[in-house]
């Protein structure tokens, strides 16, 4: 499927050819009739190989009327495969996405996605050309790539998603890392040759501590000790200087660094 399209680009094997269809709306009789014979082969192949219950079938950023056509022609052709999403916030479509990713702006409230946590839905948020930040472009601040794991704890996000990690230009070393449209960096967080860099070092670092908050969390909730309820509170006040937008600047970079010694000195008591 071209990306934005909805034109599908398929190998003629009668030619040797490869074929770019005219557009195609969903809920169309066309675009149905191209879609349902791959839909049950794969679905099939998927249940023969045991992926099934692990596999989605993902589309990002459509509109909601396009969603609910894509949905109900879904549930009617392959009712078993799980659906994926990634964009704004649609309320009317979000109980039919099993794998939701949020575009971090505007916010949302963590309290209209609480219902999914609950039931094990993976809820993520993301990044991508935008916004200007928070970010992991090459004009980053550092700090601004391991925030984003602190947002995700503070907010109840299951995970992030950033949606390029090793697309390159032609000499990402030799010439530069700019793109003709996007900000330089957005297509990659890495080199070629496996070679890191600062921003995925500093994701990473934000990814750590995400987990680390999950682990803080249960053992305070568990812990029979008077302390661990104080313990906890403190930690959640915390967290909640982890709203979008993120402060600029230097109390970006204050804000992490008094929360990572928060989360030492609680992590280094027995609770």
């Amino acid at each position: 499927m071209e990306a934005g399209q909805n034109r599908i680009r398929y190998f003629d094997e009668a030619t040797g050819n490869y074929v770019l269809t005219d557009k195609m709306s969903s809920g169309t009789v066309v675009y149905e009739a191209y879609w349902r014979p791959f839909l049950i082969d794969f679905v099939r192949h998927l249940r023969q190989r045991g992926w099934l219950q692990r596999t989605a079938i993902a589309m990002d950023e459509r509109t909601p009327d396009s969603m609910k056509k894509v949905i109900a022609f879904l549930k009617k052709t392959s009712p078993e495969l799980k659906i994926a999403f990634a964009g704004k916030f649609h309320p009317e479509i979000a109980n039919d996405i099993h794998d939701l990713c949020l575009f971090i702006e505007p916010p949302v409230e963590p309290a209209l996605f609480a219902e999914r946590i609950k039931q094990s839905k993976p809820t993520t948020f993301y990044v991508c050309c935008g916004p200007p930040r928070p970010n992991t472009f090459l004009n980053s601040p550092p700090a601004e790539s391991t925030w984003l794991g602190w947002y995700a704890a503070a907010q109840g996000y299951t995970g992030f998603l950033r949606w390029a990690y090793n697309s390159w230009g032609p000499e990402p070393f030799l010439l530069d890392n700019c793109h003709n449209v996007w900000p330089a960096g957005d297509c990659f967080l890495v080199y070629p040759g496996a070679q890191s860099s600062i921003r995925f070092e500093k994701l990473r670092e934000g990814i750590q501590d995400y987990e680390k908050i999950k682990i803080m969390r249960q053992t305070l909730r568990q812990s029979k000790k008077t302390e661990a309820t104080n313990a906890l509170r403190r930690l959640d006040e915390m967290l909640s200087r982890f709203s979008y937008p993120p402060k600029k600047g230097d109390s970006c970079a204050n804000d992490l660094k008094a929360a990572k010694a928060l989360l030492t000195e609680l992590s280094q008591k027995i609770w």
